[in-house]
């Protein structure tokens, strides 16, 4: 037998590690979003008036990397969408990273509004044209989240942006309200001053999360992911130490944000599925000497508050994504 029969033979022969394998994906948007009831509720009010018929603000989102803004988001608007009037409202959703072009992100734009674009073949203007034709026929009321909204104005300008936002006396009395998610502060620099004083209405800053928090997220989830006493207290807790290193200024420590660390239990206890349980756990970290905390790796032990006991596949994939990060 050879070593890949091998391991898919102890694969199938193993225990089943996850009740739910999706709830460790960076889309996946969990039932209740801890410590960050302020935010919810600040997105909430907003966008409440669209219930009633009126158009909201709108707002733009800003933070670091796995600070909860597209997961609010999310949250927010799919309750939104349970109260109002599905007939009327359309919420899209747009990574402009991904539609990496204006005219792909008017495609997806017009897809929710049940409009089908041609890939290729028409202008800009004539795309945005028949979306907008067609929204205002049916009188849509649209909420559209532009999520990495400041990768869109750096590498195509704001001249779509100018489109949306001045678009509502073309569609009245439906409308179009953007909710963008930034995670740069300071990309409204070079937004053109008609873009920016109507695109800014409302604005929401998400703080990172404390070392403390993300223990308390990363074990809810595990109990959501994973079955009882597949994920240890030990693994959690290097997790959220190692994200909570996720410091501007700390450039000798790698940034680990939250997607990534639930990426990185989830490779880890794949691993463990195949692998005899005696090869997993290694012996307990102690606090390194003065002398090595220049390692990422010590200073997460460092900065954990006591001694923890994880498994050797987790070490080894924190320190492959330790020495991949710039």
């Amino acid at each position: 037998m050879s070593g890949v029969d091998e391991i898919f033979r102890r694969a199938k022969e193993g225990r089943a590690l996850f009740i739910d394998r999706n709830a460790l994906t960076p889309d996946y948007v969990p039932k209740k979003l801890p410590f960050r009831d302020e935010q919810t509720n600040a997105v909430a009010e907003v966008l409440a008036p669209v219930l009633h018929g009126s158009k909201p603000s709108n707002l733009l989102l800003y933070g670091k990397t796995g600070t909860g803004k597209t997961a609010v988001a999310k949250y927010v608007l799919s309750r939104l969408e349970t109260e109002a009037d599905r007939s009327k409202l359309v919420v899209a959703y747009v990574n402009t990273r991904h539609a990496n072009s204006e005219y792909r992100t008017i495609v997806e734009l017009g897809q929710a509004a049940g409009v089908e674009l041609p890939f290729t073949g028409l202008s800009v203007g004539e795309a945005l044209g028949r979306v907008f034709k067609e929204m205002k026929a049916k009188l849509t009321r649209m909420i559209l989240v532009m999520d990495e909204i400041d990768y869109l104005v750096n590498t195509q300008g704001d001249s779509i942006l100018y489109e949306f936002t001045r678009s509502n006396e073309q569609l009245s009395p439906g409308f179009l309200s953007i909710v963008g998610i930034s995670n740069d502060l300071r990309f409204k620099e070079g937004l053109d001053p008609r873009v920016l004083s109507s695109l800014s209405e409302e604005e929401l800053v998400f703080p990172p999360y404390t070392v403390d928090e993300l223990r308390e997220i990363l074990t809810e989830r595990a109990k959501v992911a994973f079955k009882p006493g597949a994920a240890t207290s030990g693994a959690i807790n290097l997790c959220a130490a190692m994200a909570g290193l996720n410091q501007p200024l700390r450039r000798t420590v790698a940034r680990l944000d939250l997607p990534m660390t639930v990426s990185l239990l989830v490779r880890a206890y794949s691993f463990w599925s195949v692998l005899p349980l005696s090869t997993t756990m290694v012996g307990t970290f102690r606090r390194p000497a003065a002398n090595c905390v220049r390692s990422p790796m010590a200073a997460a032990c460092c900065s954990m508050s006591r001694r923890t006991l994880v498994s050797s596949t987790m070490v080894s994939l924190m320190r492959g994504a330790l020495a991949l990060r710039p």
